[in-house]
């Protein structure tokens, strides 16, 4: 029996930060496309596909060795994917310590067997909407950025169903503040 997962690592935003996502969501009612339930609302990192019980215990493990920063993270832009069709809310400035954890995740995800991409082109985006039509270029502003204070990610499972794709975060993974020294 094949007990592959479907699994990535993510941003996993707490009921505060999907309340105010939804709110900016709510504003594409109407808007040609499929709005992605609430309780899916995240930030992939990095996708990792089938994944059998080895190579996950692997992930795992390296995940809790990272060493990345907490980070504030401004949703401040909408933006619209044209193949994927994907309407999305993102930021209009990607933080250093978001950078590095993508980059991070992307050499550990290798070390573990998987192949990916070292985390050129890491473009930060929470998806609102898919199978969506362009959106007008006005509509593209944010009137009411959501600030999200990022202190951890997430090892997650991505489980297909006729309605969709359901979630699970399966690990969390706390990012240490940075150390000051102390005075001598």
């Amino acid at each position: 029996m094949n007990m592959d997962r479907r699994l990535f690592f993510a941003l996993w935003p707490d009921d505060e930060v999907r309340t105010r996502v939804d709110r900016l969501a709510a504003a594409w009612d109407g808007h040609a496309g499929r709005r992605i339930p609430r309780e899916n609302y995240h930030i992939t990192l990095a996708f990792l596909g089938m994944v059998n019980a080895e190579r996950q215990a692997c992930l795992e493990r390296a995940a809790a060795g990272l060493a990345g920063r907490p980070f504030v993270l401004h949703l401040d832009r909408a933006g619209y994917f044209p193949r994927s069709q994907v309407l999305w809310l993102g930021a209009a400035f990607c933080p250093e310590a978001l950078t590095v954890l993508a980059h991070d995740l992307a050499a550990t995800v290798m070390t573990c067997g998987n192949q990916r991409a070292d985390g050129e082109g890491f473009t930060p985006h929470l998806t609102l909407l898919r199978d969506s039509a362009p959106p007008p270029p006005d509509r593209l502003r944010v009137a009411e950025p959501v600030v999200w204070r990022v202190g951890s990610f997430c090892l997650v499972e991505s489980i297909l169903m006729p309605r969709g794709s359901e979630y699970r975060v399966l690990a969390e993974y706390p990012l240490a503040p940075a150390l000051t020294p102390s005075p001598a």
